[in-house]
């Protein structure tokens, strides 16, 4: 289930978009987030320390550029590789709307019509997963 999508009016930079998902999860989900996985793109020592201060246990980032000793350890175990494994699915789910609901293929335009496009996209993938649920 995709729980947390936004449309942004441009291409902002990755790494400040920690903050916003921080907020968005604990208005959505009460309590303690426990893990996290995203790609090298949300990588940065500002946000490692965000996560670190929300008590976040396991923090599935790689690092960006060559891993000093220390990350390459963390990255080697195997809650990372496991978390890195969910990140691969998230791709995947993303593959999936692609091929399936024609998500990168906007029937709007403007900022307003990518917003309606994506919201119904995800409304309908949401929907046709549930559908095949036991």
């Amino acid at each position: 289930m995709i729980t947390q999508y936004e449309v942004f009016n441009g291409n902002p930079c990755e790494t400040t978009l920690v903050p916003g998902i921080l907020k968005m999860h604990r208005k959505q989900f009460p309590g303690k987030l426990e893990e996290i996985a995203t790609d090298k793109g949300l990588a940065s020592e500002q946000n490692f320390k965000l996560l670190k201060k929300a008590k976040v246990l396991r923090i599935g980032i790689p690092v960006r550029g060559k891993p000093s000793p220390e990350a390459r350890r963390i990255q080697n175990t195997n809650w990372f590789r496991k978390l890195h494994r969910f990140r691969a699915g998230i791709e995947a789910t993303i593959s999936f709307l692609n091929r399936k609901f024609e998500f990168k293929r906007s029937r709007y335009r403007g900022t307003a019509g990518a917003k309606n496009w994506v919201s119904w996209v995800i409304l309908t993938a949401n929907l046709y997963r549930l559908s095949l649920s036991p």
